[in-house]
């Protein structure tokens, strides 16, 4: 969902009205931002409905203090200045991948296509393992069927890095065995053909 103008404008000078203390591994206190309600609650169906008609009665709600759990600071940073109509600034696979935790579990559906995409970009073989068992329980579509078929194409040589077996659940992995017939299958076809 792409912002407009106005939006943007909106969203930059309307002041903070909620601050959200984010508790972080290993930190010994939480971190705070102000923030502004308009821009939770615009793009997160989550937001939205904790702040609600429903919800006033919520102690967030009434208290104007949101207490939330992160991997980091800079995910939770990455995310708002999303919500405000600015670019994502993760550079690596990990920040991406911290990006699409946080917006799946805080229903931000664009958000979410918008890392599917990105992530897709990113994939390889060196990371397509990972990617995939770090991101099976969000809905990312295009990354986890780019992902299997990239392993399924390279499963030779991905097995041979010695990490894959480990990590792959039996189910998952008795699946990406019967893609890499089929994806030998494919080639064998194709190589008869030219």
């Amino acid at each position: 969902m792409a912002l407009g103008v106005d939006t943007r404008r909106y969203f930059s000078t309307a002041l903070p009205d909620v601050t959200v203390e984010l508790s972080t591994p290993g930190a010994d206190a939480p971190a705070t931002r102000q923030v502004q309600r308009c821009v939770l609650t615009a793009r997160s169906d989550k937001f939205a409905a904790m702040f609600g008609p429903r919800m006033s009665d919520m102690k967030e709600a009434a208290a104007g203090v949101i207490k939330l759990s992160v991997d980091s600071v800079q995910t939770f940073d990455r995310v708002y200045e999303f919500m405000r109509g600015a670019p994502v600034s993760a550079k690596s696979t990990q920040d991406w991948s911290d990006v699409v935790k946080l917006a799946d579990e805080y229903l931000m559906t664009s958000l979410v296509a918008h890392c599917d995409r990105h992530l897709c970009r990113m994939l390889s073989i060196d990371n397509a393992v990972e990617l995939l068992l770090s991101t099976v329980s969000l809905r990312l579509p295009q990354l986890q069927a780019s992902a299997r078929q990239l392993i399924a194409e390279n499963f030779e040589v991905i097995a041979q890095q010695g990490v894959f077996v480990d990590k792959v659940d039996a189910g998952l992995l008795r699946d990406i065995v019967r893609e890499f017939g089929a994806s030998r299958k494919r080639k064998a076809a194709l190589d008869e053909e030219s």
